[in-house]
């Protein structure tokens, strides 16, 4: 008997193709209600429900294409699954962005925009768009992608876990809890001055310091290669948010010098945040630990 299992294609097409109408439409109503130009293309509100629509989808679709493999399902399918559920609805999204800019953007949106905006001088309006159309939509969808990823490996994590319960090793063990900790780092406080909590998030999106991009992307992909067995890769991974982290150590330890030229005397490094030290030791045990279990 032919069993009718679900490919990785057809789910990604599908849920895609869903994730994108459901995204687009609240989009579309918030444009005509007078709300899409104040700040961005897309309103806070439609991000956050194309991130729960998303994960929603991604888990379903990893579901039932577990229950199509009789429960069988490994962390590079459940990875491939969620990438490219978000890698298809990213796609679909970002021409609906083109589309918006370049259909409506060049008449309508940027009068629009001018209006909700008196600050802004049309010069200003016009870099705005320029900007706009390149970075926001090739952002959207690097960090679709990268969002997909990231559920997709939580959700076929936890499948591991349910059904090797049992066969659990003691370096997959401690592995699972370096790749928790740093996975906890990101939403932690990487930084406190006063009552003002600064975190590796807040830091990537100031787009100042292309060490945080460098570091969210070696955090994803140490728990990936972790969980695929691949420690080698993964030790290297952890070998270069050690580094990175030491580097930024040492630009902290030169400012303070230079303060210290001005009679300021101050402990850049009490500023350092719960976020920071998780990282920085999580690093250092997977280095020690990113490696196969002695037979």
């Amino acid at each position: 008997m032919q069993t009718n299992t679900p490919s990785i294609r057809s789910l990604a097409f599908k849920y895609g193709v869903t994730i994108s109408i459901i995204t687009i439409g609240l989009d579309l109503i918030i444009y005509f209600m007078d709300l899409a130009t104040r700040g961005f293309l897309f309103s806070d509100v439609t991000l956050v429900v194309y991130c729960v629509v998303t994960a929603v989808s991604i888990i379903t679709a990893i579901v039932s294409f577990r229950s199509g493999k009789k429960g069988l399902l490994s962390l590079r399918q459940s990875i491939k699954i969620g990438t490219t559920i978000s890698l298809v609805s990213g796609i679909f999204y970002v021409v609906f962005l083109l589309l918006f800019e370049f259909v409506i953007g060049s008449t309508d949106y940027l009068k629009r925009l001018g209006e909700n905006n008196p600050q802004m001088s049309s010069e200003a309006i016009q870099d705005f768009r320029k900007l706009a159309v390149i970075t926001i939509p090739l952002l959207f969808l690097i960090l679709s992608c990268l969002y997909g990823l990231f559920i997709g490996w939580i959700t076929g994590l936890f499948s591991k876990i349910e059904y090797k319960k049992s066969s659990l090793t003691k370096n997959e063990i401690v592995s699972l809890g370096i790749t928790t900790t740093m996975v906890l780092s990101i939403f932690l406080p990487f930084f406190k001055i006063g009552k003002l909590n600064l975190f590796l998030l807040d830091i990537l999106q100031s787009g100042e310091s292309p060490e945080s991009i460098l570091l969210l992307i070696l955090i994803i992909a140490f728990g990936v290669l972790t969980f695929m067995d691949k420690h080698l890769f993964a030790r290297i991974c952890s070998v270069i948010i050690l580094l990175v982290l030491l580097y930024g150590a040492y630009n902290m330890a030169d400012d303070q010098s230079i303060l210290s030229q001005f009679d300021v005397d101050i402990n850049i490094f009490k500023f350092l945040g719960l976020g920071a030290y998780l990282l920085l030791i999580s690093s250092v045990l997977g280095v020690v630990f990113s490696k196969p279990d002695e037979k």
